[in-house]
């Protein structure tokens, strides 16, 4: 136990000094290295922790198993006891994961907690998305839990045990349909005049890979902060030589970056009438309702979004890069050999890993590369878009350049993107905020015998390596 404790100790103190080495101005050479170095012990020690947690449950449900098996330590029956299943005999079975009365949290999103309590936090998490309601789906519970996982600070525990209890739950929806708030159970939320919705509903959270729509969430790196903006450390790499014997080395010390994403605020709002509201539960749809507007705002900011004040889209930044375009070899005209083109000239060590971002209509034009010997450029017709290209999977996006493509002198239309995607990060900051509406005002400044809801949340992305994508001008 003493071994996982210093291990979370160092993991804490290393998020500490990445924070602020990362928060520098002007860092020099030296501060960092140190940033990078502390980053990748991070992961290290994050690998270590996993595995030193695993060995513990294993050794504590060993405990168990002993002491069952020990006469007297059963209550023998008036029948034979059914046997004890020690994955089940535990006290986390018995306590109400949102009862945090018996956990000491200082601020539980300000200052540091303590190792312990990060570690009580994620796991009385867990048994919360456990006990999530039955309509959330499995993959739900995975991209939440995932999430928690991945959070060495807490935080994001934190937020599922505050926005997650039934009675928090019940709170909100009853805010939802009339207004009405229930302090003791919202009295942790509405800073901002409204409530967050609960964590196992709250887009921001499981709107992830498996949840989403949009093909960009879906094969793009995704990371969930607390903060306002996300910070990063990138290097293009070291690079090694050959040494004859008792040579000295080359000085190949790496350039960093600090790259950072800003989360903008984004919002929908839906009005409905008196008479809705009574002869309907259109309050429990809103969540539903918002998560689908997000989806579809965000799905065009992250192709085409011009990075003031939305995410930076990656055909916009793609655009501005010179050295990641290709041009067609004939002008206004698109054809297979601009597809071979724009593989060859994506760098080796993206290709294992790439795939296709296109319209639609572009993908119907390359099924129709091809000669009399060879009539079929893309595998065998049939319905829908086929899987691969050469190979590499194939996403759709109803953003990008559609059909017909221009005739104009110069090249104009940029029609398809290769690339590893996971140089593109899509950063969620957590928690979508509801604010109520009573009372609709005209314009005539007399109610219209409406109620409104309004929601905000706030997301960022851009791209953070420019060099792993090629994009096709035609």
């Amino acid at each position: 136990m003493s071994t996982l404790n210093e291990l979370r100790e160092k993991a804490v103190a290393l998020s500490e000094e990445i924070d602020t080495l990362s928060r520098l101005e002007d860092p020099n050479d030296e501060q960092i290295s140190r940033c990078a170095e502390a980053v990748e012990e991070a992961g290290t020690l994050a690998e270590q922790i996993t595995a030193a947690e695993a060995e513990k449950r294993s050794a504590d449900i060993e405990k168990i198993r002993s002491f069952a098996s020990k006469p007297g330590h059963v209550e023998v029956e008036a029948e034979p006891p059914t046997p004890i299943n020690p994955l089940t005999v535990t006290s986390r079975a018995k306590r109400d994961p949102f009862d945090l009365s018996e956990v000491r949290l200082g601020s539980m999103y300000g200052g540091r907690l303590n190792p312990t309590t990060v570690s009580e936090l994620r796991s009385r998490a867990h048994d919360a998305v456990e006990q999530a309601p039955e309509y959330v789906t499995d993959a739900h519970r995975e991209a939440i839990a995932r999430q928690v996982d991945a959070d060495h600070s807490g935080r994001m525990a934190g937020h599922v045990l505050e926005h997650g209890s039934p009675e928090y739950t019940d709170a909100f929806f009853r805010y939802l349909q009339t207004g009405e708030t229930m302090r003791a159970a919202l009295s942790t939320t509405g800073a901002n005049g409204g409530y967050l919705i609960p964590f196992h509903l709250d887009p921001s959270i499981i709107l992830t890979n498996a949840g989403s729509k949009n093909p960009l969430r879906q094969i793009s790196r995704v990371e969930t902060i607390t903060t306002d903006v996300w910070h990063g450390v990138s290097s293009a790499g070291v690079t090694g030589e050959w040494l004859a014997e008792a040579s000295e080395f080359t000085d190949a010390s790496p350039t960093f970056a600090q790259p950072t994403i800003p989360v903008e605020k984004a919002g929908a709002y839906v009005q409905a009438s008196f008479e809705v509201t009574q002869d309907s539960n259109i309050a429990s749809s809103i969540a539903m309702l918002f998560s689908d507007a997000k989806d579809r705002l965000e799905a065009t900011a992250f192709v085409t979004g011009n990075g003031s004040g939305q995410p930076t889209g990656i055909l916009t930044k793609l655009q501005a890069t010179t050295a990641s375009r290709v041009s067609a070899q004939t002008n206004a005209s698109f054809g297979a050999v601009d597809i071979f083109a724009l593989v060859n000239g994506l760098p080796a060590r993206h290709q294992d890993d790439c795939s296709w971002l296109a319209h639609w209509s572009i993908y119907n034009l390359v099924r129709q590369f091809g000669g009399a010997t060879q009539p079929n450029f893309w595998v065998d017709l049939g319905p829908g878009i086929p899987s691969q290209l050469l190979g590499r999977p194939t996403y759709s996006s109803s953003v990008m350049t559609a059909g017909p493509l221009s005739s104009a002198t110069a090249s104009s239309d940029d029609v398809l993107i290769l690339g590893d995607f996971s140089n593109y990060l899509i950063v969620d900051r957590v928690g979508m905020e509801v604010v109520y509406n009573p009372l609709v005002i005209g314009t005539n400044r007399r109610p219209t015998g409406e109620v409104g809801w309004a929601a905000f949340w706030r997301v960022g992305a851009d791209v953070t390596n420019a060099d792993g994508f090629r994009l096709l001008r035609v």
